[in-house]
């Protein structure tokens, strides 16, 4: 009578699969299979693609199961207009660059630094972060029209200590409590804005595309705000002129004779 297989054959045979798998594995991962040889970008806008390749800058012995997808992230979020990058692998040779580029909030009025300049305008993103000047051509890879900013509210009367540096985030009382409004806003009502004059957070105050002005302050109650607002824009049609709502529950106004 034969005796049965005992727990040490059970292990011998475990181990010399995980040996063989381990190993096949190894052998794949360093070999040549699954080269990369076609690289597409995805859901840029701004960014030219041939720029976002360039900044990718995949190695030429990568393979599908050997990329360096943290090389190749960092090098593609430390441009200003990247938010997010996705590496997405399609077998057998290609790999995809899905690029979320950083969502604009607001163009800003720079005060010029002499007397001798002009006024600049910066793109700024909802948190804060400074993308690049309207009109610069410092960068080819970027495709920056100023009519695509035309819509975007303006953010004006800044503090002249503001001095954008592209990939930087303000600080900003002003220019932070401005941003804070608009993220806080229904669209509708951001839809409205045609300015904002931020020198503090205190003074902000609105022009909106009816030529209105709002003294509207900090970035506190505003839903509450903002339903005054539309209470008196709606009471009085085409008569108001200013609206004073930093204290949401005493709102005031002015009206044409």
């Amino acid at each position: 009578m034969s005796q049965g297989r005992g727990p040490g054959f059970v292990l011998a045979v475990v181990l010399v699969v995980l040996v063989v798998v381990v190993g096949g594995f190894l052998a794949l991962y360093f070999s040549d299979l699954f080269a990369i040889t076609r690289v597409e970008v995805a859901g840029n806008e701004k960014l030219q693609s041939s720029y976002v390749l360039g900044l990718a800058a995949v190695p030429e012995d990568s393979t599908l199961l050997r990329t360096d997808v943290q090389g190749i992230t960092g090098r593609l979020v430390a441009e200003p207009w990247v938010e997010q990058v996705e590496l997405e692998r399609v077998f057998p040779d290609t790999l995809i660059l899905h690029i979320t580029e950083q969502p604009v909030a607001a163009v800003v009025d720079i005060v010029p630094e002499t007397a001798n300049d002009t006024t600049k305008q910066w793109i700024i993103t909802e948190n804060g972060t400074w993308i690049s000047e309207v009109n610069s051509t410092s960068n080819e890879g970027v495709q920056i029209d100023a009519e695509d900013f035309v819509a975007l509210p303006k953010i004006r009367d800044v503090s002249a200590a503001v001095r954008p540096e592209s990939g930087a985030v303000e600080s900003d009382e002003g220019v932070t409590n401005a941003l804070a409004l608009l993220r806080g806003f229904s669209p509708e009502m951001r839809e409205m804005v045609a300015s904002i004059s931020a020198p503090d957070a205190v003074k902000t105050t609105l022009t909106l595309y009816n030529n209105v002005g709002v003294a509207f302050g900090a970035a506190e109650d505003i839903e509450a705000k903002e339903q005054a607002i539309a209470t008196l824009l709606a009471e009085h049609e085409g008569k108001i002129t200013y609206i004073n709502v930093r204290v949401a529950n005493r709102a005031t106004y002015r009206a044409a004779e």
